[in-house]
C-alpha cells in the first residue's frame, strides 16, 4: 500500500493488546475501498519459535483484539462470533465455563487451563496424538473465549 494511504488512515492501531492489529487495519482499507489483489512476486518470512503456553496466551489476545474490532466495527460483529460460534455440545460448554470462570476471576479459569495443559502433556509423552490434538483444540477453545469474556 502507499505509504500516504497507510499514514492517512492512522498506520498500526497500537491499542491493540499484541494481536491482530493487522487485521483491524485491513478492515479500514477495505471501508475506504482500497484495492487488494495478490502479489506473485511479494515475500514474507514468519518465524515463530513459541511453545504451547505461549500459544495458548496469544490465541486468548486473539479473543481480547476480536471484541476490540468487534467495537470499532459493529457491523463485523454478527459475522465474526457467528463464524466462531461452536457446533459441539461439548464446545458450547466450555465457552460458557470460560464466561463463568471469568466472572469468578482469573484464578478459577486458570485451574481448568493447567487441567488442560496436563493433559496434552500427557498425551504428548504417550504419543496418543487424537486424544492431544483433541485436547489441543479444547485449550485452543477455551483460551479464545476466556480472551473473549
Amino acid at each position: 500500500m502507499p505509504t500516504s494511504l497507510f499514514h492517512q488512515l492512522g498506520g498500526f492501531d497500537t491499542s491493540f493488546k499484541g494481536r491482530l492489529e493487522d487485521y483491524e487495519l485491513g478492515v479500514r482499507l477495505l471501508k475506504v475501498g482500497a484495492r487488494v489483489r495478490f502479489e506473485q512476486q511479494a515475500l514474507g518470512h514468519h518465524y515463530e519459535t513459541n511453545d504451547l503456553r505461549l500459544w495458548a496466551h496469544r490465541v486468548r489476545q486473539d479473543g481480547i483484539a476480536d471484541i476490540q474490532i468487534g467495537d470499532r466495527h459493529p457491523e463485523l460483529r454478527n459475522m465474526m462470533f457467528d463464524l466462531c460460534e461452536p457446533k459441539r455440545s461439548d464446545r458450547r460448554h466450555l465457552r460458557q465455563l470460560a464466561f463463568d470462570l471469568s466472572e469468578r476471576g482469573i484464578k478459577q479459569g486458570d485451574r481448568l487451563e493447567c487441567m488442560l495443559f496436563r493433559r496434552v502433556e500427557r498425551h504428548e509423552r504417550l504419543r496418543l496424538r487424537r486424544r492431544w490434538r483433541k485436547d489441543v483444540r479444547l485449550l485452543r477453545e477455551y483460551n479464545y473465549w476466556r480472551g473473549v469474556a
